[in-house]
């Protein structure tokens, strides 16, 4: 998804804090159905290939997410002053 922090410059800590939220209810219910995913794997009662390839997408989904939020939390903590972008 890559988060754009150009796209963010005219948004309010606030709408970003939002936005980040969305992205955490979004990263939960992809770690649930990683989780189901999982198990149904590990069970073996299901074709193994098909179920791998899910799990593997699922895990890819769920760290592309956990990637925004981080870069969210970036915009957001460079608005906030913890942390300098500036150069020496």
């Amino acid at each position: 998804m890559a988060i754009q922090p150009q796209n963010y410059a005219n948004l309010t800590f606030a709408e970003i804090h939002g936005i980040q939220k969305v992205y955490i209810a979004d990263y939960t219910k992809a770690k649930i159905e990683l989780a189901a995913a999982s198990e149904l794997y590990k069970s073996g009662a299901t074709n193994t290939k098909a179920a791998l390839k899910e799990v593997e997408r699922l895990v890819r989904v769920k760290l592309a997410i956990l990637e925004d939020i981080n870069a969210l939390g970036r915009i957001m903590d460079e608005r906030d002053g913890t942390i300098s972008t500036a150069t020496a």
